[in-house]
Formats: structure tokens, sequence, C-alpha cells
């Protein structure tokens, strides 16, 4: 005695003898198949190649980076012998912030920031459009 399902399946491979078999793995047809699938391939892989072809060419060709050199400390602050001048001397304000910027330097070395930050603003309310005054103010 058969079972019903073996003679369903007797059935159904019947029909598919009668059949031409499909191209494709196991009667699945390729899917997105056209007629001229080679064409396709051949124009993708161009674009590709032309594509990493420029970006290889954009990089060899760009400028080199930029190497910046470190940021020295300002002059101001360089070790130099301080200049004495006699207090009688200083006819001008420049001339007096001058010197308090060398009191101000000399400060600085032996450690004593606020020293040296109170000469600073001393010579830069003698002399406002001196440079070294306000720079080395900053640095204190």
């Amino acid at each position: 005695m058969r079972r019903p399902v073996s003679r369903l399946i007797d059935v159904l491979t019947r029909m598919d003898e009668k059949r031409a078999p499909r191209p494709g793995l196991g009667g699945l047809p390729h899917l997105g198949e056209s007629a001229e699938p080679r064409q396709w391939r051949i124009l993708g892989t161009l674009v590709i190649v032309v594509g990493m072809g420029a970006l290889a060419l954009t990089l060899w060709l760009r400028p080199p980076p930029v190497v910046r050199p470190a940021v020295k400390p300002p002059r101001a602050l360089a070790v130099s012998t301080p200049v004495s001048i006699p207090a009688t001397s200083i006819t001008s304000s420049r001339e007096r912030a001058a010197t308090l910027i060398q009191s101000g330097l000399a400060a600085a070395r032996q450690g004593e920031i606020d020293a040296a930050a109170a000469a600073f603003r001393e010579a830069s309310a003698h002399d406002p459009g001196s440079a070294e005054a306000w720079t080395n103010l900053g640095w204190c």
C-alpha cells in the first residue's frame, strides 16, 4: 500500500518530465541575467579602474604637508645681561620703561614672578606702546 504523499510526488515528477529543463542551477533561473552580461562587467571594471587611477594620481600629486617650527619664547624672556641705568639719567618715559623691563627680566630669572609682573605693569604704564612690556607681562 502506497501512501498519498508518495502519489503526489509521482504526479509532480511526471509533470516535470514532460517539460524541457530550465537554465540555471537546479532549474532556478539566474536572477538579473540579461542578454549581454559581459558588456556590463567590462564597463563596471573600467569605471572602477579609472576611479582608482584618478585617486592614486590625486594622492601622488598633492602638495607636501606644511611643517611649522616649534614656538620659541619671545626674545624678551631670553637670558640677557641687565642694563643698569642710574635713576638720575632717566629723562623720558621710554627710558624708564626700558629700565623697568630689564629689572622685570632680572626678577623673572630669579624666580620672583610677582615682582617681575609688577615691573612689567609699571613699564607698560610708562610706555603703553611697548610690545616687549606687554609680552613679558603676558608671560608672567
